[in-house]
């Protein structure tokens, strides 16, 4: 319980931010997921752990998605090297986003979602929707729509989880 409040209170740390994550009412461990990347190699979802992972569901057709995806790429050139990871899952064909992709510069990895296992797994429910799961591979926090992720206040917030989410939770 102290745990679950410490979430909360380490989300809700800059003063006036804006709720970026809804908290859950019990910690568990984020569903496992394998899903295919651009290039078709398979990736799982357990290989990032020991780091904060941002998993965005988002779709081509999308529009405050694609408003969204140079946000998220700039909070994770800033953020990678302090253990921030984004993967931008997309609810989509391999073709679509292949097709989007040619003028972005997105170097955070991109998994195809394109049958929406993943989706059912994590229960998407809107586009876009962001998952935080922590070092130690439990699910901090949902994010419902798109988000300044690189407003002040919501930049401080990821740095601060960054920074004490190890000190949190144990593994």
């Amino acid at each position: 319980m102290h745990k679950l409040i410490l979430v909360s209170l380490l989300i809700a740390t800059a003063a006036n931010a804006e709720k970026i994550f809804t908290t859950p009412s019990v910690v568990e461990p984020a569903p496992k997921i394998e899903l295919a990347n651009l290039t078709f190699q398979s990736e799982d979802l357990a290989k990032y752990q020991g780091k904060v992972v941002l998993l965005h569901f988002w779709a081509t057709w999308c529009s405050s998605c694609l408003q969204e995806l140079p946000e998220l790429q700039s909070l994770w050139e800033k953020l990678q090297a302090k253990g921030l990871v984004v993967i931008a899952v997309a609810a989509d064909s391999r073709k679509n986003v292949n097709e989007f992709l040619p003028t972005k510069n997105f170097t955070f990895p991109i998994w195809i979602d394109q049958y929406g296992k993943a989706m059912r797994d994590y229960k998407v429910q809107v586009f876009p929707m962001t998952f935080l799961i922590g070092r130690n591979g439990k699910l901090l926090g949902t994010a419902i729509g798109s988000k300044d992720w690189n407003k002040e206040n919501n930049f401080t917030i990821m740095e601060n989880i960054l920074k004490y989410d190890s000190k949190i939770f144990k593994k």
